[in-house]
């Protein structure tokens, strides 16, 4: 017979998971800082910071996105893989979840 240890602590990290990943179901609001955070823009755009792309435009609030799209798809396609801003908020979202998924199962 084998003995199998340690299976408590399995079962409570699935529970740990299913309530996280129950919490993420469904529409969820995310800061537009937290989905193009430092970490994301360093790694697949030229810019630092949110701020840093939003300065260029003095761009403080949504409206002024809306008002200023056309100069942010051409900035995000000259300084970034992406071809508009809308992609790259789709990638950045797609990565930004996929974090979570992987600090679930850590």
């Amino acid at each position: 017979m084998i003995k199998v240890k340690g299976l408590d602590k399995l079962q409570n990290k699935l529970k740990k998971a299913s309530k996280q990943l129950k919490e993420m179901e469904g529409t969820k609001k995310v800061l537009l800082t937290d989905l193009l955070n430092e970490n994301f823009l360093r790694k697949y755009t030229d810019f630092n910071t949110l701020d840093e792309l939003f300065n260029k435009f003095s761009i403080t609030s949504n409206e002024d996105i809306d008002n200023n799209i056309e100069q942010l798809d051409n900035e995000v396609k000259a300084n970034s893989n992406f071809s508009s801003w809308q992609e790259m908020l789709e990638s950045a979202t797609h990565y930004y979840f996929e974090k979570q998924l992987k600090n679930i199962f850590k």
